[in-house]
């Protein structure tokens, strides 16, 4: 049919049907607002583990402009396009982004959460300290340790004397906290990427090393370990602590999870994917048993030792 024998169809129509031509130049629709959301709705980060491509992963949630993928090749769950290393050390660092979830949570759940705030240190006296057990059946006689992330360095406050510490982290406040703390006791702490920082250890110049709350930030967590495997000595030993994606509180809270923290968490295991993890490193898993794993804690601990 031609143009000009096409019937006038708005003609047809009584006013109050006429069609709204306006909604085609609303605010909201405007071309660059309209590119910018199609670039934010194409997953461009290829799996840290496994390294397929983005395109053969599956979305399982979006928090602001921030995407988790689940990589269907191997199962890991890690975060698209995370956060650069200057943001993750100044305005998006970790300690503003724990501080803004409990904020929230007090908010949404301010019974609950100042139950669990009184109750925290009680349970801190009552239980062993895991940390403190770990070293000791690792380190009986002391050593070198290399603490990645180590925030402000609280992990060692508890830790033997024989322990000489190295810190890494990108927070420039708390590095200088525990700069002081480990110099002390014969150790430094290094400011920058564990990646970068690692590389300026000398090749089996580590007896062990604490990943505490360090692997879920971490956007390339295998490549990480590798070079951290080079610094430790023969059979060296890690020991981890991560958020457990299978836990059965983020089965039963959903996208309210504690272990979900945007943008700074970025990479989520299972209890299968941090053994893969750990395993493509050229690590031994020499502890991960149930009571490490079970579903009833939101966290789950491994020890590895290199081989």
């Amino acid at each position: 049919m031609t143009q000009q024998s096409m019937p006038n169809q708005t003609a047809n129509l009584r006013p109050d049907h006429r069609p709204d031509h306006r909604s085609d130049h609303r605010a909201d629709h405007r071309p660059d607002q309209v590119a910018d959301q199609a670039m934010r709705n194409i997953a461009t980060t290829p799996c840290p583990l496994c390294d397929a491509p983005a395109s053969q992963a599956t979305p399982t949630m979006q928090h602001d402009r921030w995407k988790l993928l689940r990589c269907n090749t191997c199962q890991l769950v890690y975060l698209d396009n995370p956060a650069s290393i200057s943001e993750l050390s100044s305005e998006q660092r970790w300690t503003a982004s724990y501080e803004s979830e409990r904020a929230k949570r007090r908010e949404r759940r301010p019974i609950v959460t100042a139950l669990k705030d009184m109750l925290r240190p009680i349970q801190l006296a009552l239980r062993p300290h895991k940390l403190l057990a770990l070293i000791n059946r690792e380190l009986p006689r002391g050593g070198v340790v290399l603490d990645l992330g180590c925030g402000n360095g609280h992990h060692m406050a508890r830790l033997p004397s024989t322990i000489t510490p190295i810190g890494i982290d990108l927070d420039p406040d708390g590095v200088r906290v525990a700069d002081i703390a480990y110099r002390a006791r014969g150790g430094r702490v290094m400011l920058g990427s564990a990646i970068d920082e690692l590389q300026k250890l000398a090749p089996g110049s580590v007896d062990a090393a604490i990943l505490m709350a360090y692997l879920e930030h971490e956007p390339r967590p295998l490549e990480s370990l590798r070079v951290l495997h080079r610094c430790l000595k023969p059979n060296g030993s890690i020991i981890i602590k991560v958020p457990n994606l299978n836990s059965w509180n983020r089965r039963v809270t959903g996208a309210k999870w504690c272990g979900y923290r945007f943008p700074d968490h970025v990479t989520y295991f299972t209890p299968r994917t941090l053994r893969a993890t750990i395993e493509a490193a050229g690590f031994g898993v020499a502890r991960f048993g149930i009571r490490d794993r079970f579903p009833t804690s939101d966290n789950m601990w491994m020890v590895a030792r290199a081989k």
